[in-house]
C-alpha cells in the first residue's frame, strides 16, 4: 500500500513538472503583435498580441495555424487560422469547381474546358480563371477544374498556374508564377516569400511546395493549393481521367477586403449587397452557369495579360479599324474640342440609345458591317497602296478590289462630310440622307484613317496576312495595331482604365502637343475636311514603324511595344482633334441646322 502511495506521488510530481515546463516554454515563445493600416478598421494602428496557441503570423511548422487579425471584423481580436485554403469556407473555389459565395451559399459553375472566365470584376481588381477539363463519352458537358488564375490590379498583372503533370509527384513543385508578364521564381521552402518592387503584392509559400498565399494589401488575399484529380475522385465521379494527365489544378480560397457594391463575376456577384443567389441552399447540387450560359461569364479572350501567359489565341482576321477602345478614345477626345453649336448638333443627330454620347457609337460602323445588308461598307474602312512605295495618292489608290473609284476610307470621309453639309445647308434638297448614319460613319472613318495599317500595302492586306506573335500570343500585324498595343498599354500603364488613358492623352494634347493643335486642325484652301494628308501620314508611319522589325513569324515584345505606343497615342490624339475640327466646320450654326432637320 505504501509503494502505491509513493508511485502516485511520483506521478503527480512528474505531471506538475511537465506542466511547468510547458508553461515556461510557452512563456519564452515571443508572441507577435499585429495591427491594421486601413483607416476604416476598428483595429487601425492598434497592436494586438497573437494568441499563445499561434504566437506568430508565420509558423515554422507548415501544418500549424498562424496568427491572423481580421481588420474588418467588429472585434479587434487576433485569432488562429489555417493558412491553406478551406474548401468549405466562404470565398472557396475547389474541386470541379465548387464555389462558396460571399453569401455562404454553395454552388457549382460549369464552364468550358480551355476557356477563361471572370471570377471577380471590380474597379480595382480583376481575377480571371482558366478552366481545364474533359468530356467523357455520353456526357453533355465538360468536367472542369481551375488550372490558372490571372490578377490585374493597379497597373500590374500577376498569374499563377498549375503546371501540367502526366503523373503527380508530391516531391515536385507544380506551381508557376509571372509578374507583369515576366516569369517569377519563388524559392521552394516553407515561408519563402517574394514581394513586388512597389510592395503591392506578396507571395508566400505556406508549405515547401505547391501551396502559397497571395496578398494584395488592403484589397484581397488568396490561399492556393495545387492538387491532382486523385484516383479515388476519379472512381467516385467517373471522370475517366486519362493515364497521361493528372489534371493538376488549383484549390483556392479568396478573402476580399475592399470590394465595391457593383462587383461582378462568377464569384464576385455573390458579394453584392442585394445579390439573390439562384443556387438555393439545401439543393443537392446547385448549379450556376453552364455551357448555355458560359459566354455571359467568359472574360474577353482579347485580354493581353492572360493571353501572354496562359493561352495562344486563334487568329482574328479582318479589318476592324482601331478596336473599340481606340475608336472610343478618338471620339471622347473629339467631344472635348467641339464648339457649343457643333456639340448641340451632334446630340440632335445621335440615336436615342447613345444618350448624347458620341463616343458610345464610335464603333457602330464596325459592328454593322458583318450584317448582310451592310457588307458594301467593308472597303470603306481602309485604303490599299502599292507595295513598298510608302506613299498615297487619292486618284491612284482610292478604289475597291473591283476598281470602283472613290470606294475607300478617304472617299468615305469626303462622302459623309458632304452628306452632313448638304443636310445642314439645304433643307429643301430633293436628295435626303440619313444624317445620323452619316455622322456615325464619319466619326468612325476619321478614326480609321489615322490607324497606320489602314493605309498600307495591298499585298499583305494591311498587315492581315503577316502572322506574328505578340509576346506569346499568335496573331497578325494588323490586329496588333488595331487592338493589342492599346490593350497592353491599358493593362501596363493605366490600370485597365480607358478613361485614365484618355486623360493622359488629353494632358499631352494640352501640354506636349499644344503647339501642334492648330496645324492638326487646319485644312488647306479652307476645305471642310482633308483626309488625304491624314492618309499620307499613316502610310509613312506604317513604313517607318508598323512594318519595321515585324517580319512574318517574328515575335513582337517590349521593344516593339514601347517604341510604337507613342505613335499610337499621338494618332488617337490627332484623330480626335481632327474629328472635332471637321464637325465644327460642318455645324457652324446649330440653330439653322436644327431647323433643317
Amino acid at each position: 500500500m505504501k509503494s502505491l502511495s509513493i508511485q502516485f506521488l511520483v506521478i503527480i510530481v512528474l505531471l506538475y513538472v511537465s506542466l511547468e515546463v510547458t508553461e515556461t516554454r510557452a512563456a519564452t515563445v515571443k508572441r507577435q503583435s499585429v495591427t491594421c493600416y486601413n483607416r476604416g478598421s476598428k483595429c487601425f494602428l492598434k497592436y494586438v498580441k497573437c494568441p499563445v496557441e499561434c504566437p506568430k503570423v508565420q509558423s515554422s511548422d507548415p501544418n500549424a495555424k498562424g496568427c491572423f487579425l481580421d481588420c474588418y471584423s467588429p472585434k479587434c481580436e487576433a485569432v488562429c487560422r489555417n493558412r491553406k485554403p478551406n474548401c468549405d469556407g466562404p470565398g472557396a473555389a475547389c474541386y470541379d469547381p465548387r464555389f462558396i459565395g460571399g453569401d455562404g451559399i454553395v454552388f457549382y459553375f460549369h464552364g468550358k474546358s480551355n476557356e477563361h472566365f471572370s471570377l471577380i470584376s471590380d474597379t480595382n481588381l480583376q481575377i480571371n480563371a482558366r478552366f481545364i477539363g474533359l468530356r467523357p463519352a455520353g456526357r453533355t458537358r465538360d468536367y472542369t477544374w481551375i488550372q490558372s488564375l490571372g490578377l490585374m490590379f493597379g497597373s500590374h498583372t500577376f498569374t499563377l498556374e498549375a503546371k501540367k503533370a502526366e503523373k503527380w509527384d508530391n516531391e515536385v513543385d507544380h506551381l508557376q508564377f509571372s509578374y507583369d508578364g515576366k516569369t517569377l521564381i519563388i524559392p521552394e521552402g516553407h515561408s519563402s516569400e517574394w514581394n513586388s518592387p512597389e510592395k503591392d503584392l506578396k507571395v508566400e509559400r505556406t508549405s515547401i511546395k505547391n501551396s502559397v498565399t497571395v496578398t494584395i494589401p488592403e484589397v484581397a488575399e488568396m490561399a492556393v493549393n495545387v492538387v491532382p484529380v486523385t484516383e479515388e475522385d476519379d472512381k467516385i465521379h467517373n471522370y475517366q481521367i486519362p493515364s497521361d494527365d493528372s489534371f493538376a489544378h488549383l484549390e483556392v480560397q479568396f478573402r476580399f477586403l475592399s470590394l465595391s457594391s457593383k462587383v461582378d463575376g462568377v464569384l464576385g456577384r455573390t458579394y453584392q449587397p442585394d445579390f439573390k443567389n439562384p443556387a438555393k441552399p439545401g439543393v443537392a447540387m446547385p448549379v450556376v452557369g453552364g455551357e448555355d450560359k458560359a459566354e455571359a461569364d467568359m472574360v474577353r479572350i482579347e485580354l493581353w495579360w492572360i493571353g501572354r501567359v496562359l493561352v495562344l489565341l486563334q487568329l482574328i482576321p479582318g479589318i476592324l479599324g482601331w478596336g473599340k477602345d481606340g475608336h472610343y478614345a478618338v471620339c471622347k477626345i473629339a467631344e472635348g474640342y467641339l464648339t457649343e453649336d457643333a456639340l448641340a448638333a451632334v446630340k440632335l443627330l445621335l440615336p436615342e440609345y447613345a444618350e448624347g454620347d458620341l463616343a458610345s457609337v464610335c464603333s457602330w460602323a464596325d459592328e454593322i458591317k458583318h450584317n448582310y445588308h451592310w457588307h458594301w461598307t467593308g472597303p470603306l474602312h481602309y485604303v490599299d497602296t502599292p507595295d513598298f512605295r510608302c506613299n498615297y495618292e487619292y486618284c491612284r489608290d482610292c478604289h475597291d478590289s473591283y476598281g470602283h473609284k472613290d470606294v475607300c476610307v478617304t472617299g468615305a470621309i469626303y462622302n459623309y462630310t458632304m452628306q452632313l453639309m448638304s443636310g445642314y445647308t439645304d433643307s429643301n434638297s430633293e436628295m435626303k440622307y440619313n444624317l445620323t448614319e452619316a455622322l456615325m460613319f464619319l466619326a468612325h472613318f476619321i478614326g480609321d484613317v489615322h490607324q497606320p495599317l489602314h493605309v498600307s500595302f495591298t499585298g499583305d492586306e494591311g498587315g492581315n496576312t503577316i502572322i506574328v506573335r505578340w509576346y506569346r500570343r499568335k496573331t497578325n500585324l494588323h490586329h496588333v495595331w488595331d487592338n493589342m498595343i492599346i490593350e497592353s498599354a491599358l493593362k501596363t500603364f493605366y490600370g485597365s482604365d480607358l478613361a485614365i488613358m484618355i486623360q493622359a492623352i488629353q494632358r499631352n494634347i494640352t501640354d506636349g502637343w499644344s503647339n501642334d493643335i492648330s496645324s492638326w486642325e487646319n485644312c488647306t484652301n479652307d476645305h471642310t475636311v482633308c483626309p488625304d494628308p491624314y492618309a499620307s501620314e499613316s502610310i509613312n508611319l506604317a513604313c517607318k514603324f508598323a512594318y519595321r522589325n515585324a517580319a512574318p513569324g517574328s515575335t513582337l515584345g517590349d521593344d516593339y511595344f514601347l517604341s510604337r505606343l507613342p505613335i499610337v497615342e499621338k494618332r488617337l490624339a490627332q484623330g480626335g482633334i481632327r474629328l472635332a475640327a471637321t464637325l465644327n466646320r460642318i455645324f457652324v450654326t446649330q440653330l439653322s441646322f436644327s431647323q433643317a432637320i
